[in-house]
């Protein structure tokens, strides 16, 4: 995954890692090399031909900056190409290497790829199960080191044009001008670094006091701005989980998730029981837990830095730890279901019998499969 970022970043285009399509980023060069809907851009096959040509053709490229009429545009595009054609080729190559052909999704036609999905493979706890200490002794290894700086180095690309743009409306004296557009701009890099900022941003959008509040009014919406993963993958993980064949347990299962959120997503379905049961399926992201324990070692490190460069009076590493507490909780779906049963019970025993939640089917739940009652 970091070739991918690499070249996604020399192509100029840093593509959400949440939502990564390596086709849909190889069209998409295709179409800006070829000149549709950029006015700068070299029109027709002749375009993209000549782009296709070896970069060390002197002749051959002479001629595109003739068009083009921008030698470093030429030159840029020249990259875009190659940085294309890598993607494509490395895309191919990861989905041969991680996929076979399968029976049917669909309850009635279709075809999947087997996906096996180990969650927490590579994390310093389980699920609600958050510990500091283990993550500094887990991510501090030797060999783990690299995949930390790795992250730290992807994240930081991703806000470095944020931030830029940020000091430069502040020496400009034109924040107020542009506050509507970096509240966007940072609900949409919030979005894109994954899980554990989103729920981040989520706790941040109430604390004027570590955000200001011109930026905070954007990350209000994160609660509807997070992209699901992809759906076939969803519905593979339903059958690993609860070791199951949809078509023997579903009557309906939607193809795709009607909902989704920072840590999973739902699907509606109808039970193949004699009331057709209809209920709600929510699935844990895949690899989450991973990427939350790492995120929230980095939080926890730099927080004495950030505290002490902006001059804080909150206890950030005790911040973070409370947030960590909660994240990684909601990751164990086991106990969410406990949890909601016993709200239930508590109600019913109060004589708040209208006061309910979603009842939990528990034969089709696991730590990361959540399926209640549509409600």
């Amino acid at each position: 995954m970091e070739d991918v970022w690499e070249l996604c970043t020399c192509a100029g285009q840093p593509w959400r890692a949440a939502a990564w399509d390596g086709n849909t980023a190889h069209g998409y060069i295709q179409e800006d090399i070829n000149g549709n809907g950029n006015s700068n851009g070299v029109e027709g096959d002749d375009g993209a031909t000549m782009m296709m040509t070896d970069g060390n053709d002197e002749s051959k490229m002479q001629e595109f900056q003739t068009r083009v009429g921008n030698p470093q545009r030429a030159l840029w595009k020249r990259n875009m190409w190659q940085a294309s054609e890598a993607l494509h080729a490395l895309v191919q190559e990861n989905s041969t290497s991680t996929s076979t052909s399968t029976r049917s999704t669909d309850t009635k036609s279709s075809s999947k790829r087997r996906i096996s999905i180990e969650y927490g493979e590579d994390a310093p706890y389980l699920e609600a199960s958050y510990d500091p200490h283990a993550a500094d002794d887990f991510y501090s290894s030797p060999s783990r080191k690299l995949a930390s700086l790795s992250r730290l180095a992807q994240l930081l690309t991703q806000s470095s044009g944020f931030v830029t743009n940020a000091i430069l409306d502040s020496k400009l004296n034109r924040e107020d001008e542009m506050v509507d557009q970096r509240s966007q701009e940072l609900l949409e890099l919030v979005s894109d670094m994954g899980p554990t900022f989103i729920k981040v941003g989520q706790a941040l959008s109430t604390r004027t006091d570590l955000l200001p509040a011109k930026y905070a009014k954007g990350l209000e919406g994160l609660q509807d701005a997070v992209p699901p993963f992809d759906g076939e993958l969803g519905r593979a993980v339903i059958e690993q989980e609860l070791g199951i064949k949809i078509e023997d347990v579903f009557r309906e299962l939607s193809m795709e998730p009607v909902a989704s959120a920072s840590i999973g997503q739902v699907y509606k379905g109808v039970l193949n029981d004699d009331h057709g049961t209809e209920v709600a399926v929510k699935v844990q992201r895949p690899y989450v837990l991973n990427d939350v324990a790492m995120d929230l070692y980095m939080m926890r490190s730099l927080a004495p830095l950030w505290k002490k460069s902006q001059d804080v009076n909150t206890d950030l590493v005790g911040l973070v730890d409370a947030w960590g507490t909660g994240f990684v909780n909601e990751l164990d779906y086991k106990a969410e279901a406990k949890y909601t049963k016993e709200f239930s019970e508590a109600m019913e025993e109060r004589g708040l019998g209208s006061v309910f939640a979603p009842e939990v089917v528990e034969h089709l739940s696991s730590t990361h499969v959540l399926t209640t009652k549509w409600v």
